[in-house]
């Protein structure tokens, strides 16, 4: 019975992960922006995928935002650690914050701007606290348990959602000014994506501990 339940957790994981990939990759396909630009991940947020008056598939990428993350939130509640009750507490507080502010990512998109940046400057902050407390509890409080690989992960992440945490504070309120002329590379965009990119890994990470784990438990 807990091997179909593990199945579904990693099926309900997996099909959020690629409803939102499925959004952002369409989304970027059909893009062209409002000086009739190419998307680059060099020089474009992704928020502005799915801004509606640039964005050809904006409709789809928000969409598939606000209906992919609750199975994130499942699935990430689900593969929690039962042996700390109040680390387990802690961390399903942040799981679901994380969840409403990438939701209200995609309810609030780019034409929004000050309901937008607000729900993404919280988003990434606590992606960046959550993988930090992670990083603490695997590394102190469960050492034995979570494989170096796992860790690894949640470290690069860390690590990548600081540096865009910095870097997007430089930016200065003239911001949509920079969009209008944008540099052929824009870091804080490159750095947005590479956080994005370390998130995908660390659910990749997190797919194939939990799946290891299940298999131990059936032996």
């Amino acid at each position: 019975m807990k091997s179909r339940q593990d199945i579904i957790t990693l099926v309900v994981g997996l099909l959020g992960a690629l409803i939102i990939s499925f959004g952002i990759v369409v989304s970027n396909i059909y893009f062209i922006g409002c000086s009739d630009q190419n998307y680059s991940i060099l020089n474009h947020f992704i928020s502005e995928l799915g801004q509606y008056q640039c964005s050809e598939k904006a409709f789809l990428f928000n969409i598939c935002l606000i209906i992919g993350t609750p199975f994130l939130i499942y699935y990430y509640l689900k593969i929690l650690p039962e042996s700390v009750k109040k680390i387990k507490n802690i961390f399903t507080i942040i799981i679901v914050l994380i969840g409403v502010s990438a939701i209200c990512i995609g309810m609030f998109s780019m034409g929004k701007i000050v309901m937008h940046i607000i729900s993404a400057i919280i988003f990434f902050y606590l992606c960046f606290f959550a993988s930090l407390a992670f990083n603490i509890y695997a590394l102190y409080f469960d050492k034995k348990n979570i494989p170096k690989y796992f860790v690894m992960s949640s470290i690069l992440m860390s690590i990548s959602l600081l540096a865009n945490i910095i870097e997007f504070q430089q930016l200065d309120q003239n911001m949509l000014e920079i969009l209008k002329d944008r540099p052929n590379i824009l870091l804080v965009c490159v750095l947005e994506w590479l956080s994005l990119a370390t998130m995908l890994l660390f659910f990749i990470c997190s797919q194939i501990f939990f799946y290891k784990k299940s298999i131990a438990s059936q032996k």
